[in-house]
C-alpha cells in the first residue's frame, strides 16, 4: 500500500450513513469532474465554497440554486446574490439570518425588511453583532439571551430588565450572569439549563434538575449520558426517541460509534437518519479522520520505502566493500547503514530507477 487511504474516526457510523461518499461535497477539484447541471448538483455548486464555483455561476447565473447560494461560506458571493435577490423567499432570507458568511450578512443589512430579527438575535457573528448595535430597538430579546458574542453578554448585562433569568439558562457563556442575579432556586430555570454544557457541576449536584429529554442534547454531558444509556440499555429501556434526541449532540457520535453493532441497526434502524441528517448533511462531523492513525500507516509505508532503498542488494553490496576494505571480511560482516557519499550516490542511483518496494 503506497497511497494513503482516509481512515475515519468514526468508521461504523460513515459505513452506515455515507458507505459511498456521495453525501459529501467534495471542496477540491474532483467535485467538478463530470459536471452535470441538474437541479441536485446546481445545489451542491451554489453551496460549494470554492473561488471556482463562484467563476462558474458568474459566468452562468441561471444555473445558480439559491438555497443553496445562502448556505455559501465563500466571502466573493456578493455579485450573486445581487444577482439573485429577486429569487428568494422568505426560508432564503431567514437562511441568510443565521449566517455567519460576512458577505451574506453585508448584503442582508441593506435589505431589513426581509430580516428575521428573532433569527439574527441568536446568530454570534460579529457581523451580526454590528446589524443588531446599528439596530438595537429590533432586537428580540427572548432570542437574544441565546447569543454567546462576548458583546451580546455585555449587552445583556446592561439589559437585563429586559429578559427574564430562565431566557439565560442555556447560554453556556452567561452563567457568570445567572449567579448574579439568580434568586428562588435552580429550578426556575427550567429545561434550558439542563442544555448548557457549562451548568453540569450544578446537574450532578442537584440531579432533580435534569430534564433527561433536554440533557440529551448538551453537548457537556456526554459522560453523564453514556451511564445512563448503558443503564437504559440493562434494564431494556432504551428506545430511538431517546437516540434520535442523542443525534442531535455535536458530541455525540463517540457514543454512537461504541453502541452500534448489527443488533443495534436492527433495533434501532431509523436512529441512523438521524445521525446522518445532522452529522452528514448539516455539518460534516460524520467525516473526521484519525490522523493518528493515519499517521502510523505513513510511518509503515515510509518504513517500507525506506528499507526497499536501505537494503537495496546495490546498497548491501557497497556496504560489503567498505568492511572488506577495511580489513573486515564475510564472516564478521554487520550490515549497518553509513551515509557516506559512496552510499549517497547508489541511493540516487536508485532513486533515479525508480527501485522502490
Amino acid at each position: 500500500m503506497n497511497t494513503l487511504e482516509p481512515i475515519y474516526e468514526f468508521p461504523k457510523i460513515k459505513a452506515l450513513c455515507d458507505p459511498d461518499g456521495s453525501l459529501y461535497t467534495n471542496p477540491d477539484k474532483l467535485f467538478f469532474k463530470d459536471y452535470n447541471h441538474n437541479e441536485g448538483h446546481n445545489y451542491k455548486l451554489s453551496k460549494h465554497p470554492s473561488n471556482r464555483a463562484v467563476k462558474i455561476m458568474t459566468k452562468d447565473p441561471h444555473i445558480i440554486n439559491v438555497a443553496g447560494l445562502v448556505r455559501n461560506t465563500n466571502s466573493n458571493i456578493l455579485q450573486l446574490l445581487e444577482l439573485s435577490k429577486h429569487r428568494f423567499d422568505r426560508p432564503d432570507w431567514e437562511k441568510m439570518a443565521s449566517s455567519h458568511n460576512p458577505t451574506i450578512l453585508e448584503f442582508l443589512g441593506k435589505y431589513k425588511k426581509h430580516i428575521n430579527w428573532k433569527i439574527l438575535s441568536e446568530n454570534d457573528s460579529e457581523k451580526a453583532l454590528d446589524i443588531l448595535e446599528e439596530n438595537f430597538a429590533q432586537i428580540n430579546w427572548e432570542h437574544f439571551a441565546l447569543n454567546v458574542n462576548p458583546r451580546a453578554i455585555i449587552l445583556l448585562e446592561q439589559n437585563m430588565q429586559r429578559i427574564q433569568l430562565w431566557m439565560l439558562s442555556s447560554n453556556p457563556k452567561a452563567m457568570d450572569l445567572i449567579y448574579q442575579n439568580i434568586e428562588g432556586g435552580w429550578s426556575q430555570l427550567g429545561s434550558g439549563l439542563s442544555r448548557n454544557p457549562n451548568a453540569m457541576d450544578i446537574l450532578i449536584r442537584n440531579p432533580n434538575l435534569i430534564i433527561f429529554d433536554s440533557i440529551l442534547t448538551n453537548p457537556g454531558a456526554i459522560s453523564y449520558i453514556e451511564e445512563k444509556i448503558e443503564e437504559f440499555k440493562k434494564a431494556g429501556t432504551l428506545n430511538s426517541d431517546m437516540l434520535r434526541q442523542l443525534a442531535q449532540n455535536p458530541n455525540s457520535l463517540p457514543l454512537f460509534e461504541k453502541i452500534i453493532d448489527d443488533k443495534f441497526v436492527e433495533e434501532y434502524g431509523d436512529v441512523i437518519n438521524e445521525i446522518q441528517y445532522y452529522h452528514f448533511n448539516l455539518n460534516l462531523s460524520g467525516y473526521a479522520l484519525n490522523y493518528k492513525a493515519m499517521s502510523r500507516v505513513r510511518n509503515i509505508i515510509l518504513e517500507r520505502n525506506l528499507t526497499g532503498i536501505f537494503f537495496h542488494p546495490d546498497i548491501y553490496k557497497e556496504q560489503m566493500n567498505l568492511h572488506l576494505e577495511n580489513g573486515g571480511d564475510e564472516t564478521n560482516f554487520n550490515l549497518e547503514i553509513r551515509l557516506c557519499p559512496k552510499i549517497w550516490d547508489v541511493l540516487s542511483d536508485v532513486k533515479k530507477e525508480k527501485r522502490f518496494v
